[in-house]
């Protein structure tokens, strides 16, 4: 397994310590991108697991955006991909997707996918962004690469401030509480406020 090298600062100066492999989420411009709490598995105080898993509304949402919207995306000639596919956006640069909705018949591969998706759906940020500038100009960099290479439009759901952001090339960082439908492609739309209320109402 190969590793990166980090520069750890502290009182006493600087210290290097090897990263492993399996602690890079993403990779951009060449550079690794980590798990968010990956200084945490270094330490020793939780394990790759805790930091990678989801919780329960992210993992609930991710399923029932995907699953409530396949067959109206199948029907309109589009497929669904969800759980952090990899995308290849050159030859050194790879993101993950939550949710990554493309053209019908893209070939299925043990590897990335080589192009950006039409429409692209992020739920909060995965990724440690403390040396990046921090999470809304990882969120920026990030959505601007997706629209540069193709992407439609890419849709971020933040769930600790229960809102949605909506970016395309026409108008980018469009930000609404989550009770306002979000058009997934025409006609095709969600409403988390209304999927939450619907999952209450059966309990």
């Amino acid at each position: 397994m190969t590793t990166a090298v980090l520069d750890i600062t502290s009182k006493k100066g600087t210290a290097k310590s090897e990263i492993p492999e399996y602690l890079i989420y993403e990779v951009y411009m060449g550079q690794p991108i980590y798990y968010k709490g990956y200084r945490d598995v270094l330490n020793g105080t939780k394990t790759f697991e805790q930091i990678s898993a989801r919780n329960t509304l992210q993992s609930w949402l991710k399923t029932r955006i995907s699953l409530g919207n396949i067959t109206v995306v199948e029907n309109s000639g589009y497929e669904v991909f969800m759980g952090k596919l990899g995308i290849d956006f050159g030859p050194t640069d790879w993101r993950c997707c939550d949710i990554a909705i493309y053209k019908a018949g893209i070939e299925l591969t043990p590897y990335h996918v080589k192009f950006a998706p039409e429409i692209a759906i992020e739920i909060d940020v995965q990724s440690d962004t403390q040396d990046l500038g921090g999470d809304m100009k990882y969120i920026k960099t990030k959505t601007n690469q997706y629209l540069s290479h193709g992407t439609k439009k890419v849709i971020w759901i933040f769930t600790n401030a229960s809102a949605v952001m909506e970016s395309t090339k026409q108008k980018k960082f469009q930000i609404d509480s989550w009770d306002k439908d979000v058009e997934v492609l025409d006609g095709i739309k969600f409403n988390i406020a209304q999927m939450l209320e619907a999952r209450r109402q059966k309990q």
